[in-house]
């Protein structure tokens, strides 16, 4: 029955990793080829997934593919500075990718480097003005890592008339009347 549980496990795992990514982690939706050769990801645990990526990478250098999704397995389990060596990586082949930009900026937010975050966030702006994500992460770091309360309530804005029916948006709503008192003491 352990076992069964365990299976069970991992296949709500793969599949909230492969078909969610990090969307609670404020991953878009970036555009996939098809799945590498071989294995079968969603099959297997995190670990294995792991190992399997980093064949693939080490047979083919320049699938961005196999580096993103290397990344956001990193990024889901916490692992940041791994995450950040395989995004970078992926930018290299990719640099117009607003998405892995949004999600390389949250693990240096992560893993202290709000500058670097902010970087990346105004990279993904200006390759996609349109990412809502990029606004939302960009109003996160300025208020609370960087205390420009102004800024950040902007953004904000921004990311609520971009996605005014996202699942955040009242606890967004809330946090800018907080700022808004903030910057008027």
């Amino acid at each position: 029955m352990k076992n069964l549980a365990s299976i069970a496990l991992i296949i709500l795992l793969s599949v909230a990793v492969n078909l969610y990514g990090c969307k609670d982690s404020n991953r878009g939706t970036a555009p996939q080829q098809q799945p590498p050769a071989g294995k079968q990801l969603h099959s297997l645990n995190v670990e294995e997934q792991i190992n399997t990526l980093r064949e693939i990478i080490a047979k083919e250098p320049e699938n961005t593919t196999a580096l993103i999704r290397l990344g956001n397995i990193f990024m889901d389990t916490k692992r940041c500075k791994e995450a950040i060596t395989y995004y970078t990586r992926a930018l290299r082949l990719e640099p117009e990718n607003a998405d892995v930009r949004v999600d390389l900026g949250t693990c240096y937010r992560r893993t202290g480097q709000p500058e670097k975050a902010i970087e990346e966030y105004r990279k993904a702006i200006e390759i996609n003005p349109g990412h809502p994500y990029a606004h939302r992460n960009y109003a996160v770091v300025l208020a609370f890592d960087l205390n420009k309360p102004v800024e950040a309530i902007g953004e904000f804005q921004t990311y609520l008339r971009l996605s005014p029916d996202a699942p955040d948006a009242d606890q967004i709503k809330k946090i800018i009347i907080e700022l808004s008192q903030r910057k008027q003491q």
